[in-house]
């Protein structure tokens, strides 16, 4: 596959993936707004109308209850109500509106059915047999909460419908609200359909952009097949022509062709010169060895003329040589036969003396490494006694930073008990504080109970002195069940502190006693200390005398070894000339062989 193809595959594979991509993001996006998207649109939507109408009930009912604190007369209040509350109409389309019940099950006001108004629907239920008045008394007395149940909209006849009721504060009445299902249900549709339509617009953006990168990427492709293709074509036109053989091809390139490709069109370029090169080399260095070898033919025929002639030379000079060699091998054979025996005798002696130095050496070793063996122990020994003195000294410093340090802690446990002294006193004087307190209380509970006998006595017109009477009896009690509590905590902390101080002067004691051990462990270390030092001093000593006597045993030694070192260098001198003088004769003896042949000969 060219160049070409895998440009366009590869643009193919481009496009399927980012088409890919946009298509999975839009289904991705539709699954997440239908599965999470929606239910919290709907969530959100309950929690913002339970929240709105909660809130315009419990105002309501504030407002009501302030209007209505100077009203005694229960009709005169269920009047006041259902004036207040008839006109007010609000969310969503102003289908909302206040209705009103007692907590015994009668209608106040309903202000879009007043057919039972003053009437008892306590048992009044709803198309599905949901008795919801009833539910609006048990949630109103239970401090208030929302009920679901149907019930008629004006226009649309029976729908579910979501209310929050309460009491109104200083009645029987209670107040509440709602908001229809459908109503909410129908602002959910608008949002969804919102939200779909932002999705719709989004999803046509990505369309769009998906068609802009597909024209681009087209572009892209038609560009590159133009840029990098041709000159590919060109390139490769030229490098068959070359493989042909014509090596003076010429490439004309686009100006604009990418920088590579200029690049690949030089080295083919400095190819073919080298190519070119290298063949009109080979030409030359073959013309000079077509000349070399004619010369080599002259030469040879000359060299055999020449020998030829030697031949004939030597063998007349042969003959006369011969006499005169054999007795000079004659001689050299008597000689290198006496030498000979000379030389073995030698290295007999020789490997004898190398034997008795190597055994005066191995015992030097042996003596040299005992002597060693004393010197390394007796400097461990040093070491160790030099260690165990730093470490007794350390040991004295930290004994006496102990001293030190029990002696503050002594300190602090002294000042400790004082304070505990002081904190007895402390507790003891806010015991007494706490009896007047409770003293007051009694006064107060005592106080409290006049006053509210004598609000009774005085019946309506004392009723709230007697409430007041009451709540300050309320706060005495308290405040006497606080003050036992207070008191039980100051009698607990006095007797925490009593044996806090009993455990402090123990511990001053047992502090006292750990002094004394410290400081006779102190003296002890010091003791120790000057004994080890003069031991040290001792072992000190001996580690010198004994690193002297290794330094003796050691040039002993090296010097036992140099002997044995040329003893053995002798004794392979010795081999050696041995070697040579048995060389010496073969090579007699070749002569004399060659000698008898050239007689021959």
């Amino acid at each position: 596959m060219n160049v070409r193809m895998w440009i366009i595959v590869l643009c193919g594979i481009f496009l399927l993936g980012i088409g890919t991509l946009f298509t999975a993001n839009f289904l991705i996006s539709q699954r997440v707004f239908n599965d999470v998207t929606m239910p919290q649109i709907t969530d959100a939507l309950r929690q913002k109308y339970e929240y709105g109408v909660k809130s315009a009930v419990e105002v309501e009912a504030q407002n009501l209850a302030n209007r209505l604190k100077n009203v005694s007369d229960k009709k005169e209040q269920y009047a006041i109500i259902e004036q207040l509350t008839d006109y007010q109409r609000f969310f969503p389309n102003n289908e909302g509106y206040y209705f009103t019940y007692t907590t015994d099950g009668m209608r106040i006001n309903v202000p879009i059915n007043k057919s039972l108004n003053g009437k008892d629907c306590s048992n009044l239920k709803d198309a599905n047999g949901v008795p919801f008045v009833r539910k609006f008394m048990e949630v109103a007395k239970a401090g208030g909460g929302f009920v679901e149940y149907s019930f008629e909209k004006p226009g649309a006849g029976i729908q579910p419908k979501l209310s929050y009721v309460c009491l109104i504060p200083g009645t029987d009445a209670l107040i509440g609200t709602g908001v229809y299902i459908d109503s909410v249900q129908a602002e959910q549709q608008r949002i969804a359909a919102l939200v779909t339509e932002s999705n719709d617009r989004y999803a046509m953006y990505q369309a769009w952009i998906c068609l802009g990168i597909v024209v681009l990427m087209i572009l892209v492709a038609w560009y590159v097949t133009r840029v990098i293709c041709s000159p590919l074509r060109q390139l490769t036109g030229a490098a068959d022509e070359v493989a042909k053989g014509r090596l003076d091809a010429k490439i004309k390139l686009h100006p604009r062709c990418p920088r590579e490709i200029r690049a690949l069109d030089a080295s083919l370029g400095q190819m073919i010169g080298n190519l070119r090169e290298r063949i009109d080399e080979a030409a030359r260095k073959s013309e000079e060895a077509t000349a070399a070898v004619e010369e080599a033919t002259v030469a040879q025929r000359e060299a055999e003329e020449a020998r030829q002639q030697a031949e004939s030379a030597k063998r007349d000079g042969m003959l006369a040589a011969a006499g005169q060699l054999e007795g000079i091998v004659e001689i050299l054979s008597s000689a290198s036969t006496e030498l000979s025996a000379q030389i073995e005798q030698s290295d007999r002696g020789a490997h004898e003396a190398a034997e008795r130095v190597s055994e005066a050496a191995t015992a030097m070793n042996e003596m040299n490494a005992t002597v060693q063996e004393v010197a390394r122990n007796a400097t461990s020994a040093s070491s160790a006694s030099a260690d165990t003195k730093e470490k007794a000294q350390t040991g004295s410093a930290i004994v006496e930073k102990a001293v030190h340090g029990i002696e503050q802690v002594r300190q602090l446990s002294l000042e400790l008990r004082d304070d505990m002294g002081q904190l007895n006193e402390h507790a003891q004087a806010i015991t007494q504080i706490m009896n007047v307190i409770s003293d007051i209380a009694d006064q107060t509970n005592l106080l409290a109970l006049n006053a509210a006998i004598e609000a009774a006595r005085a019946g309506d017109a004392g009723r709230g002195f007697a409430v007041v009477a009451d709540e300050v009896r309320k706060l005495a009690e308290k405040t006497m069940a606080s003050t036992n509590d207070v008191s039980n905590a100051i009698r607990a902390i006095q007797e925490s502190t009593s044996k806090s101080m009993a455990s402090v002067d123990n511990a001053v004691r047992q502090i006292e006693e750990a002094t004394d051990y410290a400081s006779q462990s102190g003296s002890a270390l010091e003791e120790i200390v000057a004994t080890v030092d003069a031991t040290a001093d001792q072992v000190n000593a001996i580690a010198t005398a004994s690193e002297e006597q290794s330094a003796a045993s050691e040039e002993i030694n090296q010097s036992i070894l140099r002997v044995n070192d040329m003893g053995r260098q002798i004794a392979e001198a010795m081999g050696g000339a041995s070697k040579a003088v048995t060389d010496l004769a073969v090579q007699a003896q070749k002569l004399t062989d060659l000698i008898q042949d050239m007689k021959r000969g």
